[in-house]
């Protein structure tokens, strides 16, 4: 067995979104394209940004395949009024306890989502608020 008797530390992605120069800007369904480059990523507005709903898309990004896992932390404190994230896998790509879904949307800070790639989709372990559709 292993024994591990201090903190496990994990480098994490930011991946910034809004439309004063964030990594994901697009505004609609299609969204933009920026696959994480960790396991866990920190989703950061950009201030000054428009107030609207930003679209991330997953659709094409499954990490490093089957048992890939993905933790999404939510924040939009540096600019209130953006009103989402949403954030597309595909249809059908992402099972949650409803069943299948495409998508997934944050829009209050400190919303959280942990999810693993397995057999083509991806399943959600556990979602702290984000609404999934």
């Amino acid at each position: 067995s292993i024994r591990i008797d201090s903190f496990i530390i994990h480098n994490y992605d930011t991946i910034t979104y809004g439309s004063n120069g964030g990594d994901i800007t697009a505004t609609s369904s299609s969204g933009t394209t920026h696959n994480p480059t960790s396991t866990s990523v920190f989703l950061q507005s950009v201030a000054s940004s428009t107030d609207t709903t930003y679209h991330w898309d997953l659709t094409s990004f499954i990490g490093s395949g089957n048992g890939t896992l993905l933790n999404l932390i939510f924040d939009k404190e540096d600019d209130t009024g953006i009103t989402a994230l949403q954030i597309n896998f595909g249809s059908n790509k992402l099972y949650a306890s409803n069943g299948k879904n495409a998508s997934m949307t944050f829009d209050t800070s400190g919303q959280s989502s942990s999810l693993i790639y397995m057999d083509s989709a991806w399943r959600i372990i556990s979602n702290n608020g984000g609404t999934v559709a």
